[in-house]
């Protein structure tokens, strides 16, 4: 069983429906990670930091999945606090009044184990600053580390240089399809391929409901989403990321961690928040979707013919 460690941020959330109200619920890059790994069969830990006013039932809905978050940190003031509204005609993301701030929130390399060896690591889309210094720290020390990013106009907003320098040391970088446009625009396929010979081991794109592309030094892969309801797609690219990150630790080829990626996103969907998957029987689920995913005979000619 692989150990995953998810390195990023833990929310409290609320999600306003045009009927509905849901919160505060569990949230967070972190925790969605974790939860993906967990899905996957992985030991998974989360490493973040959480404000005073962090309600200690969210954490224990991880910890009773044994989830391990003996390496979240408290730090006096707010967490973060982020309001998911799908009331409108687009979803619209932000942060509440009063919430924390990644200057305090983001983890920092003094919360890791002193021991990553044969460990997995997931640095979840937090500032690049942030991802560089746990990048460092790890050097060396984790058998995988996988690395995704996020664009938020006058918040957090990375460069193409600065993100390709930390995906050349991950063992793979995730990004999603709006990141790779905004960063490397043109062709997606002509992104990738421009990634990878610039010395990115493994790009896989996160497309949602168009699934996901990926290339390594075997070649392109195309995973199709799993068809199922969409109840709330909060953190289902996290997801995704957990557990590609806990089958390229086992060994799984790009296409295995591809297909465990796209089946614990569509676990994660189904309900609201992130607890929901960790209840009942998504570990069997997702072992279900993944091996249904089965191996695509042309991975190119099935992305052409999408």
């Amino acid at each position: 069983m692989a150990k995953v460690l998810t390195l990023g941020g833990l929310t409290i959330d609320w999600l306003q429906m045009p009927s509905a109200h849901h919160g505060p619920a569990l949230g967070g890059n972190a925790a969605y990670a974790a939860v993906g790994a967990y899905l996957a069969g992985a030991e998974a830990s989360v490493v973040a930091v959480v404000g005073d006013d962090y309600t200690p039932e969210l954490l224990a809905q991880l910890t009773r999945a044994g989830i391990d978050t003996t390496h979240v940190r408290l730090s006096a003031g707010p967490s973060f606090r982020v309001l998911l509204d799908e009331s409108g005609p687009s979803r619209t993301i932000s942060y509440l009044p009063g919430s924390g701030r990644n200057d305090r929130l983001d983890p920092v390399p003094a919360q890791l184990p002193d021991d990553l060896t044969g460990s997995a690591v997931h640095v979840c889309a937090i500032p690049t600053a942030s991802q560089r210094c746990l990048v460092d720290a790890i050097r060396g020390r984790a058998r995988v580390t996988t690395i995704d990013t996020v664009i938020i106009a006058d918040q957090i907003e990375p460069s193409a240089d600065e993100l390709l320098a930390l995906a050349r040391e991950a063992s793979a970088f995730l990004p999603s399809r709006e990141e790779v446009e905004q960063l490397w625009p043109g062709d997606l396929e002509a992104a990738l391929t421009t990634l990878h010979e610039a010395g990115v081991s493994r790009v896989v794109v996160k497309m949602g409901a168009d699934g996901s592309l990926g290339l390594d030094a075997d070649g392109l892969c195309w995973m199709p989403a799993v068809e199922t309801t969409v109840v709330d797609p909060t953190g289902a690219g996290d997801a995704y990321c957990g557990a590609f990150c806990a089958l390229l630790a086992d060994g799984a080829d790009l296409h295995a961690a591809m297909a465990w990626g796209a089946a614990a996103a569509s676990v994660v969907i189904e309900d609201y928040g992130a607890a929901h998957a960790l209840a009942g029987d998504g570990r069997r689920r997702a072992a279900e979707r993944a091996a249904r995913l089965g191996r695509p005979a042309s991975a190119r000619q099935m992305w052409g013919q999408r």
